[in-house]
């Protein structure tokens, strides 16, 4: 099966983690045994790392589910490490969607940041999630925004919400 197409235009709550993100803040290596189970892995999802760590992460999910918005995992720098794999599996978990009739599989889940590894980029884009390289610095916790994908042209944009004022735009593909 083919996961499903993100729509042009979707309703995002953002989760902003200041400065780098590694692939170790996201799966860390103490916890490595666990890295096959992605939905056990992922509850040590940011724990040493940021305030609330994957508890954090699943209220904003919580919020974003009641706004109609999906969450999205915005930092400076994402990706750098050599844990790619698995810390996109626990990012994936929490912030994507059911991949229907694969069991523990998400697809979906959406990341921004001022930089990404290239290496994790593409681990990431594989997964079934959608990487996104943009100035995030009117970027912050709680804010829902638009995101605007305009393939065709390849740009995308990011507006306030209930609004369209426009906050960033960005290469869609991005160039790495």
């Amino acid at each position: 099966p083919s996961p499903p197409a993100l729509p042009s235009r979707t309703r995002l709550e953002v989760s902003r983690v200041r400065g780098q993100v590694t692939t170790d803040d996201l799966s860390p290596a103490r916890d490595a045994p666990t890295r096959p189970d992605s939905p056990l892995h992922s509850l040590t999802l940011g724990a040493t790392r940021f305030p609330g760590g994957r508890q954090a992460m699943e209220q904003i999910r919580k919020n974003a589910a009641k706004s109609g918005a999906f969450p999205v995992f915005v930092c400076d720098v994402l990706g750098t490490g050599s844990s790619r794999k698995s810390a996109t599996n626990s990012l994936m978990w929490v912030l994507g969607k059911d991949f229907a009739g694969i069991p523990n599989k998400r697809v979906m889940g959406i990341v921004i940041a001022g930089r990404i590894a290239p290496i994790f980029y593409t681990s990431f884009r594989d997964a079934g999630g959608l990487p996104i390289i943009a100035d995030i610095s009117k970027l912050e916790t709680n804010t829902l925004i638009h995101l605007n994908l305009h393939a065709d042209q390849g740009k995308g944009t990011i507006t306030t919400f209930g609004g369209d004022n426009e906050l960033v735009s960005f290469d869609f593909p991005p160039v790495l």
